[in-house]
């Protein structure tokens, strides 16, 4: 296999069905079966991660980085190119998620009411209060596609 670009394409898709595997077991769980659940997980993360495949792409991300900043810098006097090209690259979870959320801002945007709502509320039920305003239903149905999708990433 070696410097086979597939490697990567084969990961992500074993990841991704691992990940459903790991929402239907769950979902089967229950009381402390679930942390225990979640601690098994943990562990065999940490294992997979260490495999060769996954060193060999990380090593191979990083060297490739070192490289184009080195060369980037040299020859253009430009500094942390790979920074800054590394957050608009496929399968990065983090830029996925911001244009996600930039999507749920454009099904919002246009309805102020919905807006001024959302940015006092304080009550812990108020995506259930969407539906009285005008484009509620639609605020309502993007940010819960996000969250399914997302999950809660802050507070």
């Amino acid at each position: 296999m070696g410097n086979d670009p597939a490697i990567v394409v084969d990961l992500i898709k074993h990841n991704e069905t691992s990940v459903e595997a790991l929402k239907q077991n769950i979902q089967t769980k229950s009381g402390t079966d679930v942390f225990d659940f979640i601690l098994e997980d943990i562990q065999q993360s940490k294992k997979t991660i260490f495999e060769a495949q996954h060193m060999g792409v990380i090593i191979a991300a990083m060297n490739a980085s070192s490289w184009l900043n080195e060369k980037m810098s040299e020859w253009l006097g430009e500094k942390n190119v790979a920074d800054i090209l590394s957050q608009s690259v496929s399968n990065n979870i983090t830029s996925e998620m911001g244009l996600a959320l930039l999507d749920v801002a454009d099904v919002i945007r246009p309805y102020p009411e919905i807006i001024e709502y959302l940015q006092q509320v304080k009550a812990d039920d108020y995506l259930d209060e969407l539906a009285k305003f005008n484009g509620g239903q639609d605020a309502r149905h993007a940010v819960d596609a996000y969250l399914d999708k997302y999950g809660m990433r802050c507070a």
